[in-house]
């Protein structure tokens, strides 16, 4: 990268959600709304507000005598209107949303649908708690190690228990050590067995003995849109600036919809966050402005 230590991972041990109730608990009287997927947007002609489809996720959980949790993940499809949409999704998503590209110039489209992404592969394992001590003294206070060995599917390792801020021990047993591996990009699928020898390697113990401390539990990710190979920079010469990194469509009396994303600038943590910040400020001067 072309700044020192600009490749760097952060991460939110209580939660993102304790990030934005701290944010919120600063910011003006504005009603937010996370965890909306959004499939399309409709405009009605005269009207102020956005209508959204989308699919919203609920969890709950079911307690077993107060000693088991079971935590439930369900989807459903809800209507809801809005003020303002943003919508920060990776630029050819964006593109995809029903209703949006009708709204957006010829350029904007033109420009979105040619920001391109490389496809990797993730896979989460979990270990016995007697991987923990060895997990501790590797990683240290890296949450991610970069394998890459030669010919290996696994570009690098994340160490899970450091991203989660939660009890040490459940119903009095040990947590379980959860291992993601990031496969190289455009690869095919993790084995298990090319995870548990580069997890081997990376922690001085033989494969046999990696495989022998699982529990099962593999979760498998097709990251189909994962890191961006073509930003939009490489294809407009001028992206957006006024406001930074977002663009602002026209839909009736007043703009009411935010495209954002790292693709307009950078894509590191510095770009999510550079973009995030542009995109508030937009909504909210825009909202000033219109009151």
């Amino acid at each position: 990268m072309v700044w020192e230590g600009l490749w760097r991972h952060f991460w939110a041990p209580g939660g993102m959600d304790s990030v934005l109730t701290k944010i919120l608990s600063m910011s003006s009287p504005i009603s937010l709304t996370f965890g909306l997927r959004v499939d399309s947007l409709s405009f009605t002609p005269g009207s102020a507000k956005v209508k959204v489809c989308g699919v919203r996720r609920t969890f709950s959980e079911e307690c077993d005598g107060g000693r088991n949790k079971t935590v439930t993940d369900e989807e459903f499809v809800t209507d809801e209107e809005f003020d303002r949409v943003i919508v920060c999704v990776p630029a050819p998503d964006a593109v995809a949303i029903t209703g949006l590209a009708k709204i957006l110039p010829a350029e904007h489209r033109r420009v979105l649908g040619g920001v391109r992404y490389d496809s990797r592969w993730a896979a989460a394992h979990y270990f016995g708690p007697e991987l923990r001590q060895r997990a501790d003294e590797k990683f240290g206070r890296c949450a991610e190690i970069n394998v890459d060995d030669e010919g290996s599917a696994v570009h690098f390792l994340a160490f899970q228990n450091m991203k989660q801020k939660t009890a040490e021990k459940k119903n009095g047993v040990d947590r379980a050590v959860a291992i993601v591996a990031h496969g190289v990009a455009g690869g095919e699928a993790l084995p298990a067995e090319a995870i548990h020898r580069s997890l081997g390697r990376l922690l001085g113990m033989e494969e046999a003995d990696v495989k022998a401390l699982s529990i099962g539990g593999e979760k498998v990710v097709n990251w189909k849109v994962a890191q961006m190979v073509l930003p939009m920079e490489a294809i407009v010469n001028e992206p957006p600036q006024d406001p930074p990194w977002t663009i602002l469509s026209e839909a009736g009396p007043r703009p009411r919809v935010v495209i954002a994303g790292d693709f307009m600038t950078q894509s590191s943590f510095l770009g999510c966050v550079a973009s995030a910040s542009s995109a508030a400020l937009a909504i909210s001067e825009e909202m000033k402005n219109s009151d």
